[in-house]
C-alpha cells in the first residue's frame, strides 16, 4: 500500500496497518507464522484469538476491535490467499479447513475463533473442525449467517451486473461511508463487471477515497469479494456444530438467533447490538462487540 492510500485510512484502519508493517519489518512475526500468512495483529503472552476476514478478503474492519480487546491475549487474523483467487471458488468447509491448517503451520491454538459477515462462517466451520480435531475452542460470530438463495439462477443473478456495484458498496461501507454516497449513473457500470471496472477505475478509487490503488488492485479484491460471495452462497451448514456466540445488527437484521437453533441445535448465547451490518464494528456498537468477544474468553478462561 503506498503512502497516498495508507493516509486515507480511517485512524483504527491505519494503525493496524502500520503496526502489520512495522512487524514484519523488523522480523516481529516467527517464520512459521508469517510463512502459513498468518497475520500478528497484538502482541500478547494469552492464549490467542483469531479474527476471520470478511467477504472482501481484509482485516481492516478489525481495526477498532482489535484496540477495544482485552489486554495480554494476542490477536491473530487470517486474510484471503490463493484459495479465493483462483478462477473458481472453493467449498466454504474445504476453506476453512484450509485456514485451520495455516494456524497449526503457524502454532497456534487459538482460544477463541471471531468472525463478521461472511468471516463467521468461515470461523463456525473452523471450530467444527479444531473440535473434531481434539482441539476445541470458543467461536464468536458477528452478523453471520449462510445467503438465504441457492441455485444456478441464484449465482447468475449474483456475478451478474449489480456485482460491481455491491463490491464497490461494501468496500465503501466497510470504510465507514454510506450507500447513497455512490455515484452508479454512467452507463458503464451495466457492462461486464471486468469491463466496467476498466472503464470506471478512476472514478471509483476517487469515490472509495484509495489514491493510488491500481486496477490490478481493483480486480484482485473483486475476484476475492466473487468467490467469497459464491462460496457463501452454495454452503450449507451441516446439522450439529460447536457451542456458539452470535451477535446480530438490530437495524438490519432479525434475530439470527432463531436460524441457527434450527440449523446447528448446539448452545447459543445470543445478544441484539444496535447498529446496522457495517456499523457493528465501529463506535459506539464496537464496544458492545468488543465486550461480548471478552466475555468468550473468560468462559474459556474459567471452563464455563
Amino acid at each position: 500500500m503506498n503512502e497516498e492510500r495508507l493516509r486515507a485510512l480511517p485512524e483504527s484502519k491505519r494503525a493496524l496497518f502500520e503496526g502489520l508493517r512495522a512487524r514484519r519489518s523488523r522480523g516481529g512475526q516467527p517464520h512459521a507464522r508469517a510463512a502459513a500468512g498468518v497475520d500478528q495483529l497484538r502482541r500478547g503472552t494469552g492464549t490467542p484469538v483469531v479474527l476471520v476476514h470478511p467477504v472482501g478478503g481484509e482485516l481492516f474492519c478489525y481495526g477498532e476491535l482489535t484496540r477495544r480487546l482485552p489486554a495480554g491475549f494476542p490477536v491473530y487474523g487470517l486474510s484471503a490467499d490463493h484459495m479465493l483467487r483462483d478462477p473458481e471458488p472453493p467449498e466454504l468447509t474445504a476453506l476453512a479447513r484450509h485456514y485451520v491448517d495455516r494456524l497449526t503451520r503457524a502454532g497456534i491454538r487459538p482460544a477463541l475463533v471471531v468472525g463478521w459477515s461472511f468471516g463467521g462462517m468461515v470461523a463456525y466451520e473452523m471450530v467444527r473442525l479444531l473440535s473434531r480435531g481434539g482441539r476445541p475452542c470458543r467461536v464468536v460470530l458477528i452478523d453471520s449467517m449462510p445467503s438465504s438463495a441457492s441455485g444456478p439462477e441464484a449465482e447468475t443473478d449474483l456475478l451478474g451486473a449489480g456485482l460491481l456495484r455491491r463490491f464497490v458498496s461494501d468496500l465503501r461501507q466497510s470504510g465507514g461511508a454510506r450507500p447513497e454516497g455512490l455515484d452508479t449513473g454512467d452507463e458503464a457500470w451495466s457492462l461486464p463487471p471486468e469491463e466496467a471496472l476498466r472503464a470506471l477505475h478512476g472514478r471509483l478509487v476517487a469515490q472509495l477515497g484509495a489514491a493510488g490503488m491500481s486496477l490490478d488492485d481493483l480486480r484482485a479484491r473483486l475476484r476475492v469479494y466473487a468467490n467469497a460471495s459464491l462460496c457463501l452462497r452454495r454452503h450449507h451448514p451441516a446439522p450439529g456444530g460447536p457451542p456458539l456466540r452470535l451477535l446480530w445488527a438490530g437495524e438490519t437484521a432479525g434475530d439470527l438467533s432463531a436460524w441457527w437453533r434450527d440449523t446447528a441445535p448446539s448452545p447459543i448465547t445470543g445478544e441484539r447490538v444496535a447498529g446496522d451490518h457495517y456499523s457493528l464494528l465501529r463506535p459506539p456498537a464496537v464496544e458492545d462487540v468488543a465486550r461480548f468477544v471478552h466475555e468468550a474468553l473468560e468462559e474459556e478462561q474459567h471452563g464455563d
